[in-house]
């Protein structure tokens, strides 16, 4: 039986394709419910293995110490959440299947200086032993490039990212 993704809205339960595992099962939850409390990549630590490879759509991706590129990513988020007033990130699907999740979303808010933000993303998990090795994001590059100009003058960005040099 060649195994299928079964998509799903929220809420719900998660479901997953023939074959699963509970380690599997198990991080997907942990991943779904992380997003749901705190919108965008989770910061829990344990879900990740020592070292992460992440990677984006408008650049190359790295691998490194989890702990270092985690250190960079929380700054980075918090600082969308400074700027961008009326945030707001919504699921609207989750995609758990073999060895991914696939979680796609609705960001949404206002610059600083009155620009509409709307933007859909998608985040691309890579689970290996029941912990995620590789974080893959999508998202429109005119937005992204935007959000990346505001963090790059955030202090906290700043230091983070030399911190992790």
């Amino acid at each position: 039986m060649i195994p299928i993704a079964v998509a799903f809205l929220l809420p719900g339960p998660i479901l997953h394709a023939a074959g699963g595992n509970a380690a599997f099962e198990t991080t997907a939850a942990r991943i779904r419910a992380s997003i749901e409390r705190d919108p965008g990549i989770p910061m829990d630590r344990s879900l990740y293995k020592e070292q992460l490879t992440y990677g984006h759509n408008i650049g190359q991706a790295h691998t490194a110490p989890t702990e270092r590129l985690i250190g960079v990513i929380g700054p980075e988020q918090a600082s969308i959440r400074r700027f961008v007033s009326n945030y707001h990130l919504e699921i609207t699907r989750f995609i758990a299947s073999g060895d991914n999740v696939v979680v796609t979303t609705e960001l949404s808010g206002s610059f600083p200086d009155g620009t509409a933000l709307k933007a859909k993303t998608a985040l691309f998990f890579t689970i290996e032993d029941g912990r995620i090795a590789r974080i893959e994001t999508w998202g429109d590059p005119v937005a992204g490039q935007k959000l990346a100009d505001y963090m790059a003058k955030d202090a906290e960005v700043i230091a983070a990212r030399q911190k992790a040099r």
